[in-house]
């Protein structure tokens, strides 16, 4: 019987160690998601994080029904469930609570009050294994399960022994392009270029209109174009005519074209064809150069000699203001004494209240401009910080681009370093391989020559 029961030892597990009447686990309660604290996650992120119209990338929320609860219009009502614990674990395999194992619980399963299985006889992935087995049953029935894959996968047919050989890799210098890279004008360049385009053409526009247009001087409010016409052709002289139809001609059309505020034209203005601007050209060099020549210089002369006497003899003996006055001679000098107390008090009263306008008027203004008085003080201020900055960040352009250029220069040595080592570790490897597979023969060929005398493994 003794020996009966040593032979049967091994077969039965151990059990003295089970504890028995373990009270049943309360499920844990479900989890719920605090949508208040992702509401201030949130609000602090938005707070911190600097905007995405600055520049970057948004800033990460709690979003959905899932984070704050705000999934349309109105907040998402929260249901809040009682666990059950007097509920069977068939209803709550894998559910809330439960333990993480493989497989599920069977129905009529009682966890921790079940015999271990120490031997695993029970069928492999069966419902309800090993829930009740200690972390050292784990452990065995991982390495079992280790030991069987490495059995099935010692049984596979072995691999065949191959050798590869990998070609130097190709320089990556790249090769000069004849092609010329095509860049896109830049569209400040292009509004700018059309800008003096269309100033150039409104200056030679201008140019091309009459004297008495470009310089502004004045014209007729009131113009009946036929009777100018007709008075222009009735002039005898040839060249006085001619030039009496041209200045009748030009007249209308700029009444027509550009007519004054106010105006009152009658008649129809003829048609004025566009002038050659070669011809235009030529014809103001040819007045410049009359009136640069020396009759006209001299004439130019006499008229100023002789408008300088008359202005001096008229203007000589009179006072600003005083011309209506008479002379000494002929009117009493007290009167002209009072006339010119009265005229200095007037002249003194106009600079006062002038003054005192003026005044007022520096007082709006201060109140009205006093905002950008302040806002051009601060931008003069930024100015100057900014062109005491510019000096520096241009130093530090040109050292990172004398470092960029180094760096170019150093990539080529550096990759030729890098692939002489990368061909001693292939070439190491290699060696190393050869000389495995030499000890691996002789061991094999030692191990079969000791099975053959000793008759051990």
């Amino acid at each position: 019987m003794s020996s009966d029961e040593e032979a049967t030892r091994g077969l039965i597990g151990k059990y003295g160690s089970i504890v028995g009447g373990t009270p049943i686990r309360t499920p844990r309660a479900a989890p719920e998601e605090d949508r208040i604290a992702n509401e201030i996650k949130n609000i602090r992120a938005l707070t911190e994080t600097q905007s995405s119209l600055l520049g970057g990338e948004n800033t990460p929320l709690h979003e959905g029904g899932s984070s704050t609860g705000f999934d349309g219009i109105a907040p998402r009502r929260q249901d809040i469930v009682t666990p059950n614990p007097m509920a069977t674990p068939f209803r709550q395999a894998n559910g809330m609570g439960a333990t993480p194992m493989h497989g599920g619980i069977g129905p009529g399963a009682t966890p921790l009050r079940t015999p271990r299985d120490h031997f695993s006889l029970n069928q492999e992935g069966a419902a309800g294994q090993l829930i009740g087995s200690t972390p050292r049953d784990i452990k065995l029935h991982e390495n079992f399960t280790r030991q069987q894959i490495r059995s099935k996968l010692s049984s596979l047919p072995k691999p065949k022994e191959s050798e590869w050989e990998l070609e130097e890799l190709p320089s990556e210098t790249a090769e000069p392009s004849d092609s010329v890279a095509f860049t896109q004008e830049d569209a400040a360049e292009r509004d700018r270029r059309e800008q003096e385009a269309r100033e150039l053409a409104a200056q030679a526009e201008f140019k091309r209109q009459s004297q008495v247009y470009q310089r502004g001087l004045p014209r007729p409010v009131v113009l009946d174009i036929d009777a100018l016409m007709k008075r222009a052709s009735e002039v005898n002289n040839s060249i006085e005519g001619l030039i009496a139809r041209e200045a009748a001609v030009l007249i209308a059309y700029d009444s027509r074209k550009h007519p004054v505020p106010g105006a009152k034209v009658e008649g129809k203005a003829p048609k004025l064809g566009r002038p050659d601007d070669v011809f235009m050209d030529s014809a103001r060099a040819a007045i410049a150069a009359e009136i640069a020549s020396t009759e006209a210089q001299q004439q130019q002369e006499e008229w100023q000699e002789k408008f300088d006497d008359v202005w001096s003899s008229t203007r000589a003996n009179a006072l600003p203001g005083l011309d209506g006055y008479a002379d000494d001679e002929e009117q009493d000098q007290f009167l002209e004494e009072q006339r010119m107390i009265a005229a200095f008090d007037s002249v003194q009263t106009s600079l006062l209240t002038t003054a005192e306008q003026g005044n007022k008027l520096e007082g709006k203004l201060a109140k009205v401009h006093g905002g950008y008085q302040k806002r051009a003080k601060t931008l003069r201020a930024k100015i100057l910080e900014a062109g005491i900055a510019l000096p520096k960040a241009q130093d530090d352009l040109d050292s990172f681009r004398t470092l960029q250029i180094s760096e170019e220069a150093a990539i080529s040595r550096r990759l030729e370093k890098l692939r002489e080592d990368v061909s001693f570790v292939m070439r190491r490897e290699r060696e190393a391989q050869e000389l495995y597979k030499t000890r691996k023969d002789e061991l094999d060929e030692l191990v079969a020559g000791t099975a053959t005398v000793n008759g051990w493994h």
